[in-house]
């Protein structure tokens, strides 16, 4: 796609067409980290395109880069076009150059949560993620111009505003770019889901063309087949962290499924029984048997103690 470089200055100065959009979409979509990072270098102010002087612009570039001894080609010539190619082209040498620099082969920090209750973690950009059981994150020790993070499972993250370095982060069915801001992935086998609690994220789908940007109080689902949106989140999405639950004539299997993301599968319901109750109620970091004797006076269920902390439903 060699004509991408002036489409994509016209796209960062936000004066692309919708054809162009599209194509910066599928280039977007083709070459998430590049688009990253040439965002991240442009955002920067390495390099602009308004008023672009060519001459001037490789004259800057070779005393930047005169210590590596490469031999300069002038370039010349003032067509709009041919500048922000020109532009491009250094930025995609200063990539190269950071990337052989900087991350080369990065240290990668792998954490995978195999305790009873979440995990957290605190990033080296100052960032926080609290990983539900089970779930595991890798990224760099170091960040570079990006804050790359893969998933998989379930996190909430307080991401460290910094508008020169995008937080990127790679779940099964989706990535998920944000500045500065709080929200909670679920990915599985089916798919992945995004609430965003404070800030804006952008969700692109990894096997649709397809991208959404997501504010307070609203979710996505990224699955192989489509990317859905929702104005609303569920009440209880961050349940599994806080202990905090929400129920407002919820059927009882739902409730028992949302209660064991915290309780850690305590509560096992008997396949063969059909259990048509609905529960409206509210539980606050409550104790298991405090829990079990509500849902025993509200749905006139019985509960038999399995161990110290499981009960089975009958």
């Amino acid at each position: 796609m060699e004509d991408i470089y002036p489409i994509l200055a016209k796209h960062f100065l936000n004066e692309a067409s919708s054809d162009e959009e599209k194509v910066i979409l599928e280039y977007k979509n083709s070459n998430p980290k590049e688009y990253t990072l040439l965002l991240a270098l442009w955002n920067k102010g390495e390099v602009k395109v308004h008023d672009f002087d060519s001459y001037r612009a490789w004259e800057a570039f070779n005393s930047k880069k005169s210590e590596r001894h490469t031999k300069v080609i002038p370039l010349f010539g003032s067509i709009r076009n041919m500048a922000a190619a020109v532009a491009f082209l250094i930025m995609g040498t200063f990539a190269i150059w950071y990337l052989a620099d900087t991350i080369g082969q990065p240290e990668t920090v792998v954490v995978q949560n195999t305790e009873g209750t979440s995990l957290e973690k605190r990033l080296s950009d100052g960032s926080v993620v609290w990983m539900n059981q089970g779930s595991s994150i890798s990224y760099p020790k170091e960040f570079g111009y990006t804050r790359n993070i893969i998933l998989r499972g379930e996190a909430f993250f307080e991401v460290v505003k910094d508008s020169l370095h995008p937080f990127v982060v790679t779940a099964d069915f989706s990535t998920i770019t944000v500045l500065g801001t709080s929200f909670n992935i679920h990915t599985d086998t089916q798919g992945t889901a995004i609430s965003v609690k404070t800030g804006k994220v952008e969700v692109a789908s990894l096997s649709r063309k397809e991208t959404v940007v997501l504010l307070h109080d609203q979710s996505a689902l990224a699955t192989k087949d489509s990317l859905t949106t929702k104005n609303d989140v569920d009440p209880n999405y961050l349940s599994w962290k806080t202990g905090d639950f929400e129920f407002s004539d919820t059927p009882f299997a739902q409730v028992v499924t949302q209660l064991n993301t915290y309780y850690r599968d305590s509560l096992t319901l008997d396949p063969q029984k059909n259990y048509d109750c609905t529960l409206t109620a509210k539980f606050d970091r409550m104790p298991l048997r405090q829990v079990v004797e509500i849902i025993e006076a509200t749905c006139g269920v019985s509960m038999k103690k399995a161990n110290d902390n499981s009960y089975i439903i009958q």
